[in-house]
């Protein structure tokens, strides 16, 4: 009989979506799903007006207070489980994360962001068995196991539509994003360069950029970006400034087969860096040698696809909780 697993995350562009197909294909455990961030859809017209009330005179929001009762009354209904896996426990409160974890035979919380860029995730370290994170200073510093991203897509695509290809959302990275294309359009004008942004918020794109960046209020899935990139010959990562670990673009790029250029310095340091496939730039002071343009991609040893994948990504976090 399967030991039961149960997985507990937000739904973040459908991230949580691979995990938990990923933990059913190879976990050997029977899995469960929770979101933690579910959409409150109003049971009728009369509960619009008492959450207008609510906000205006108790400052409490009903969609807030009734997903969170229906949280932990979900919690509450779930059998004893022998493992309990939490993404962003940040996102529950202390009763809705006490009640799946005294429900739990063992415990292990996966970071996927660094400490310093949500750092209310600080202090629910301590409820868990194990901890697992992808940024090595978080590691060094809070006694955390340090797992790599990794890929789940391994399809590669011969014809291509641009030469340099960036997908992310419009965020604290976007003025990194402008320097890259100004300076590429400028000194490369004849790469074929784009990117698909996601803003909530309606944004104003440079007029010289227009042609190279797409904005979408539609959010893309975490598990469809990859047929974005696959259409590139290389992908571009920017690092977040706070950001010590490596994001999921360099491993993507393991499973597509792509080159990478990654403002990411830590990329040196890893296994399967290599400089005609990986180019580390500054992004104040760009330099793309036209070798690294045209000479094509190399494969890896196939130790290192196998390293990187999903499949293998599941098997260390399981291995370490029973250990």
């Amino acid at each position: 009989m399967k030991k039961k697993l149960l997985f507990i995350a937000p739904d973040y562009y459908g991230f949580q979506q691979v995990i938990y197909e990923a933990l059913k294909k190879y976990s050997n455990h029977e899995v469960s799903l929770i979101i933690s961030n579910p959409i409150y859809e109003y049971k009728n017209f009369s509960e619009k007006i008492v959450n207008l009330f609510m906000k205006l005179f108790l400052k409490k929001n009903l969609k807030i207070v009734n997903n969170q009762k229906n949280l932990l009354n979900q919690l509450n209904s779930v059998s004893e489980t022998d493992l309990l896996i939490i993404n962003r426990p940040d996102v529950l409160t202390e009763e809705q994360l006490q009640t799946a974890i005294n429900n739990s035979e063992k415990s292990a919380v996966i970071y996927w962001d660094s400490f310093a860029k949500i750092p209310a995730q600080e202090i629910t370290l301590d409820f868990f068995d194990k901890a697992f994170s992808f940024d090595e200073a978080d590691c060094d510093k809070f006694g955390m196991i340090r797992n790599n991203n990794f890929y789940f897509i391994s399809e590669k695509k011969d014809s291509t539509k641009y030469d340099i290809f960036f997908i992310g959302t419009y965020d604290s990275r976007f003025p990194d994003l402008m320097k890259f294309f100004t300076f590429t359009k400028k000194n490369y004008n004849g790469l074929k360069i784009k990117a698909h942004i996601y803003s909530y918020h309606t944004r104003e794109i440079p007029h010289h950029l227009k042609e190279n960046i797409t904005l979408t209020n539609k959010i893309i899935p975490f598990n469809e970006a990859y047929i974005y990139n696959q259409e590139a010959k290389i992908i571009l990562d920017l690092a977040h400034h706070h950001q010590d670990g490596l994001s999921f673009r360099p491993f993507e790029a393991i499973g597509l087969g792509k080159k990478l250029i990654t403002n990411n310095p830590n990329i040196v340091n890893y296994d399967f860096y290599n400089p005609n496939n990986i180019l580390v730039i500054d992004i104040n002071n760009i330099i793309i040698p036209d070798e690294f343009l045209k000479k094509p991609y190399e494969d890896l040893p196939v130790g290192i696809y196998e390293k990187y994948s999903v499949k293998n990504w599941v098997n260390y976090i399981i291995e370490n909780v029973y250990e």
